[in-house]
């Protein structure tokens, strides 16, 4: 019977909290409105983008993972609009 009613009792108190927020009495948190950072570049007529290398140096690219997914497996991707 303690059980039933510490449960009962735990229902209760998150219905009156549920309740108290609908109805505002609790102030909601909301997060700042912050805009994306954004950068402007030149596209070429057909989609392209021309790349000028500054360093001649030969880079050691080894991806093994991609997101936690090994490229042994699909990788899922995933496109942004």
């Amino acid at each position: 019977m303690k059980y039933l009613n510490g449960v009962l009792t735990i229902i209760a108190s998150c219905l009156v909290l549920i309740t108290l927020a609908i109805t505002g009495l609790i102030p909601s948190a909301n997060a700042k409105d912050i805009k994306p950072a954004t950068i402007t570049m030149p596209i070429n007529a057909d989609g392209s983008i021309n790349v000028r290398l500054t360093n001649l140096n030969t880079i050691d690219v080894n991806i093994e993972e991609v997101d936690g997914h090994s490229l042994d497996d699909a990788v899922p991707v995933l496109f942004k609009k």
